[in-house]
Formats: C-alpha cells, structure tokens, sequence
C-alpha cells in the first residue's frame, strides 16, 4: 500500500464522507518517521566521484544483456532429464554450463531441470529385438514348467 501523509489544513478538502465501503482504511503515521544518521556525499557537483570513494568493476547499468549480447541457441527453460539417455543429458546440461552469462543476467534465463538421468542407455533396433527372442523364450521356458490350467478350472468335466 502507499504511505498517507497529512495534507494539514487542506486534508478535510480530500476526505470523503460516504464511500460506502466495508473495508477498514489503514492507519498512518500524522508526519513521516525521520531516519537516524546522515547524508555522506560520494560524488561532487559535476557527478565525478571524490577520492577515498571505493568504485566497483560491476557494469553500472546492471547485468542486462540485450539481444546482440544473447547466444544464438538458448537452452531450454524447463528442462527433463526423464527420457533422456545419459548422453543426451550430459550434452544438454553442459551447454546450459556454457550459456553461463544468460543465467547471471538480470532478464535472462530461470531453469528448471526435473527428472532424473536414465541409468540403462537407450538399445538399437537389433539389441531391442534380441532383448524380446530373449525374454520371450525365457516366459516360455516358464510357461512351460508351471501348471497351465486355468485357476477356475477344477479338472473335472461336466458328464451331460
């Protein structure tokens, strides 16, 4: 909310009678707070700073970075690691690494990694479908020394 501060004489001028509103107006102070201390100078009247005064090596228009200063690929915001191999999430965070000062600057990117990287790589063609000869023939070699009859199956046949 913004501070109220007295107008004196002219605040019954300003002050409404009827509003007809049900909220309670805050409470402010009659004169503003005074500040303990004092004014130290850092600069004379041409704006150059006087001798003694620590000057700071950070740009004094901030960490903006304009659009000639960007990278020309910028990484994603939000970023999934869930389906990725571990390749791909190590090349995609090292290039986040890389686009360090996008990160640092005041309009630049907020990230947001999720997920977790995937521990088994990714199989091609061949090694999935030698996976699946593989299990297949394993849920057979099981199928087969397990009993095959249906659990609702009492092994007796109705005699009609």
């Amino acid at each position: 909310m913004a501070t109220h501060y007295s107008a004196n004489q002219y605040q019954s001028a300003f002050n409404s009678a009827n509003l007809q509103n049900w909220t309670v107006p805050k409470p402010y102070k009659e004169r503003p707070s005074t500040h303990d201390g004092f004014t130290q100078f850092v600069a004379n009247d041409r704006g150059h700073l006087l001798p003694g005064v620590p000057r700071t090596k950070a740009n004094p228009w901030g960490t903006f970075m304009g659009t000639w200063d960007m990278p020309l690929k910028i990484p994603p915001a939000k970023l999934s690691l869930t389906a990725r191999s571990a390749d791909a999430s190590k090349r995609l965070t090292q290039w986040i690494e890389k686009s360090d000062p996008l990160i640092s600057a005041c309009n630049g990117l907020r990230l947001t990694v999720t997920g977790k990287v995937c521990p088994i790589p990714f199989l091609s063609l061949s090694q999935f479908l030698f996976y699946l000869i593989v299990l297949e023939r394993e849920l057979r070699r099981s199928y087969d020394r397990h009993d095959t009859s249906c659990p609702g199956d009492t092994g007796h046949q109705d005699k009609t």
